[in-house]
């Protein structure tokens, strides 16, 4: 269609702000305009109005012909353009639920933790003169830098040939030839290798980029780019997308699609002649897609357009052997369909977001790279109030737990990746807008890997994010305290009001009420999760929230739900406990036959932890807590409380577990105040298996810091006569330790996520799993022990309780309160058909050395273990065993229908 001037200036004239005219923006001509409102300008409009287009006489008068304009929006459409531009900026998402939550105290535009920041450069540092890269590194050093490269960028962004790339770095240096335009991608590949080695900017590095970048701009200059042109500048593109401020990433992103289009590097080589001619069709593909990525994303979180070309399809690159760029660049085509002048409606991003979800993505770059889509994703998807299922929300929140996971494995081992800081604080401001508890249970796990990135790499950037985190979760708190207020009062004003609701009356709902109810929980995106029969049933029990305020600051690396693995005697040994809490549980060492073996035991802890803490979620411990991540448990009546002291005030585990006193209360009061003086944040847990006992916790001056409720269904020395089931025993315990805030963790009969839910519904923090650990890798126990975990079956039936196998082991001294439950086998039966003892120690010490076949329904030997073995089938390493469970929980506790239906 042709417009004339005058219908062209009519459809543009509008007063527009200042911000919105230099960005070309939509401007509303309100005084603050929409658009400065939502992203933070300082909204003011020019005194005098500029004019810009010239009058139609003129136009006629110079002979020229009518302007023919190609197709400009119309208001609605540009306004469309630029909501569906900002929904892909994560800065654009901080400030409008910061809004929505506060306006007066919501933080301006800025795209927080983008990455790990401007590191300071050495004191001193004045002009960085170019220097030939013979003259700045050795041949070795730069043979070590490259290796560094090819071992931790490469992989990840493989668009250099490493045989060709050592082929020329060795040429170089038998070269005495000035610099060439392959220097500059020598020069950005050490610069790469040195960022990925040392968490502090050097003068070397300085230099390298400085020559990278002046070799490139000089080529430029005169000739039309080549490949090695391209490369080093796709090199800077990638150092400065995980070093400097965002817009000159975006620009210097940006280049590199037109340099990579000036070297007609996009299109097919077939036809073409010349240098780039002979590139490996691989590489190119690899190279283009790695600059469409960064591009395309640089673009995005700025809300900014992108470089493309008019065919913009691309064709995935042959995937190698320890190669994984393919996985990064899968994520393109779901990518490029966000684009702003792409319509998509809610069922293209449902669809995207499974897509994405169920890629397969094995690294850690590669992995933030999904969980980053994702988030943007559910960006655009929350901004239209669309919610997932609870199937998807939780491969959502697994995916969010692996990339974490992964954020903190990149940082141990100096793998500065963008994502590292992006991904978690971003992910972050998604949870709190999903607000629901699922969601912002994984809160403290990226709030303190965001705190970890901030400790690891001391900058601005980073410390504005950490802040800024923490206050966005600030303004979260303090709205929900407000809120809840306001319900407080309105209920309090309407309870009980007897024209509505008559005493004593119980409403029992019927079937067509629940669903309907169930229906409109799963059209409300913050009642997502809420267990109806909370309501519907005065007596259910509501889940404890302690274990927040455990796993946040006592215990920093562990996720919820709280999963410890028992201090079993013997059988728990460093690495069991080690691997547990290695999967984010806590994971306890249990007594040795003599105290100094727990010592020892907690030595050899030590020892694997350090060597964990460079590659291991345990290396976020270091900064923020000097607590060994694992607990250690002592029986009181048969340990040597001097040696155990002496142990932790060496060692310091973060818990120390008390059970089996001789002495009663007295004993856990002498433990528990010798091993505060000696450790003061050694956390204190006591094992009860009585009412009782609880109420005599109630009067001693030294309460403990957690208390473990043993039901009668535990394996090993239990309650001798007056043990009760879980089921009864914790909730009773709950109400009498009501008001004390004393967090209560469940043990006996745990083996699954069901039973593991049941206990948290019935008022735990956490929960113990023995017998279960039994069956891990990394239990020290024999195999014969072992199968007969896993072959055992009827709990009920084939477990017992009886002191006769601690006879025949020679252990004596137990507490007569205690006696310990195990599989019954051949011993058990001969001794209950009256088998004198004298023969029954004779066949049991003969047993002892007959190894594995001394256990199993015809062996003889202990084989203690709890009522849960006929839940257990196969012997798993510790990870699996947590991960599953806490899997399960989640499940179960994301959905009420699911939970009921496995009650």
């Amino acid at each position: 269609m042709s417009l004339t001037p005058a219908q062209y200036k009519r459809k543009r004239s509008r007063v527009a702000c200042e911000p919105c005219r230099e960005r070309k923006r939509k401007c509303d001509g309100d005084i603050p305009c929409s658009t400065c409102t939502s992203w933070g300008y300082d909204c003011h409009y020019a005194s005098q109005r500029r004019t810009k287009y010239a009058t139609p006489g003129a136009v006629a008068q110079s002979g020229s012909s009518p302007i023919e304009t190609p197709h400009i929006p119309t208001t609605s459409h540009a306004s469309d353009f630029t909501e569906s531009l900002e929904a892909n900026s994560g800065a654009a998402f901080v400030r409008k639920i910061a809004l929505k939550v506060d306006p007066a105290n919501a933080p301006k535009l800025n795209l927080f933790s983008w990455n790990i920041g401007t590191r300071k450069l050495p004191s001193g540092l004045g002009t960085v003169s170019v220097v030939p890269i013979v003259d700045l590194v050795s041949l070795a050093e730069m043979q070590s830098l490259a290796n560094v490269y090819f071992t931790k960028v490469d992989p990840c962004y493989g668009f250099i040939d490493s045989a060709v790339f050592f082929a020329r770095l060795d040429a170089r240096w038998r070269s005495s030839s000035p610099n060439d335009a392959y220097d500059s991608v020598l020069a950005g590949v050490a610069a790469l290798g040195l960022l990925f080695s040392e968490r502090s900017i050097k003068i070397t590095e300085v230099c390298l980029i400085e020559l990278a970048r002046s070799i490139v701009d000089s080529h430029l200059s005169r000739e039309p780019p080549s490949l090695d042109v391209v490369t080093a500048w796709a090199l800077r593109v990638v150092y400065l997308r995980m070093t400097s401020p965002p817009y000159p990433a975006w620009i210097a992103s940006s280049t590199l699609i037109h340099l990579i289009e000036a070297a007609k590097l996009h299109q097919d080589s077939s036809n073409e002649t010349g240098s780039n001619a002979r590139c490996d069709p691989d590489i190119r593909k690899r190279l283009v897609g790695v600059s469409r990525h960064l591009n395309l994303w640089i673009s995005y979180d700025l809300g900014l357009s992108r470089v493309s070309y008019p065919n913009d399809s691309l064709v995935l690159p042959s995937p190698r052997p320890g190669d994984f760029t393919v996985e990064i660049l899968s994520l393109l085509d779901v990518s490029a369909s966000l684009s702003p002048e792409k319509e998509n409606n809610d069922n293209d991003l449902r669809v995207a977001l499974l897509r994405t979800l169920n890629g397969n993505h094995t690294q850690p770059p590669s992995i933030l790279g999904q969980c980053n889509l994702v988030l943007c994703l559910l960006r655009r998807l929350r901004m239209t109030n669309i919610t997932a299922s609870s199937e998807t929300m939780m491969q959502i929140l697994n995916l969010f737990g692996r990339a974490l996971d992964s954020a903190r494995t990149m940082l141990a081992t100096c793998c500065p990746w963008h994502h590292v800081a992006n991904v978690p604080f971003q992910m972050i401001t998604v949870l709190l807008e999903m607000d629901t508890s699922p969601a912002l249970a994984i809160l403290p796990n990226a709030l303190q890997t965001l705190k970890l990135v901030a400790s690891t790499y001391d900058t601005d950037t980073m410390r504005d994010a950490y802040s800024t985190a923490r206050l966005l979760i600030t303004l979260y708190q303090r709205r929900r305290t407000e809120d809840t207020k306001l319900l407080s009062h309105l209920l309090n004003d309407h309870n009980q009001d007897p024209i509505s609701a008559p005493l004593h009356r119980q409403i029992v709902p019927n079937p067509d009420e629940v669903s309907w109810l169930e229906g409109l929980v799963a059209d409300v995106p913050t009642l997502q999760g809420v267990d109806l029969y909370e309501f519907l049933q005065a007596d259910m029990a509501r889940l404890s929230q302690d274990s927040e305020i455990l796993i946040s600051h006592s215990y920093p690396w562990v996720s919820s739900p709280f999963i410890v693995g028992a201090p079993m005697r013997v059988m728990s040994g460093p690495s069991l406990a080690v691997a547990v809490s290695r999967s984010r549980g806590l994971g306890f060492i249990g007594p040795g036959i003599k105290t100094e073996n727990t010592a020892r035991d907690l030595e050899e802890a030590s020892r694997l932890v350090e060597q964990l803490r460079s590659s291991s979620v345990f290396a976020e411990t270091s900064p923020f807590n000097s607590m060994l991540p694992i607990g250690v448990g002592f029986q009181l009546w048969s340990d040597d409380m001097d040696v155990a002291v002496a142990a932790i005030a060496k060692f310091k585990p973060c818990a120390a577990w008390l059970f089996a006193p001789r002495g009663g209360q007295s004993d856990f009061d002498t433990w528990t105040r010798y091993i505060r003086d000696a450790s003061p944040e050694t956390q204190i847990w006591i094992q009860i298996g009585t009412v009782s006992e609880v109420k005599q916790l109630l009067t001693s001056t030294e309460r403990p810091d957690v208390v473990v409720v043993q039901g009668a269904e535990a394996g090993g020395h239990g309650r001798a006569d007056d043990g009760m089931g879980l089921m009864t025993l914790l909730p009773e315990v709950a109400d009498t330790l009501a008001g004390s805030d004393i967090p209560l963790f469940a043990a006996g009969g745990i083996a699954d996520g069901r039973g593991a839910a049941a206990a948290l519904c019935l008022g735990a923090s956490g929960v113990v799993m023995g017998t279960r650990f039994l069956a891990a890798k990394e239990a020290r126990i024999s195999n014969g022990y072992q199968g007969e975990i896993v072959r055992a079956s009827e709990g009920a039936v084939a477990t017992t309780r009886t002191t006769l196998y601690n006879q025949l082991r020679g252990t004596h001294g137990w507490p007569s309160e205690y006696s310990p439950r195990t599989i019954i086998n051949r011993s058990f039966v001969e001794h209950k058909a009256g088998k004198p003892f004298d023969e029954l120690k004779e066949l049991h010490d003969q047993a002892l050395k007959a190894g594995d076949s001394g256990w199993g329904p015809d062996g003889r030997l202990a084989t203690y273990a709890g009522a849960a073995v006929g839940l257990i089938h196969e012997v798993k390493d510790a990870e699996s065993i947590v991960y599953e469970v806490r899997d399960e929980v989640l499940k179960l506790l994301l959905s009420p229908g699911e939970v009921r239906n496995n009650l």
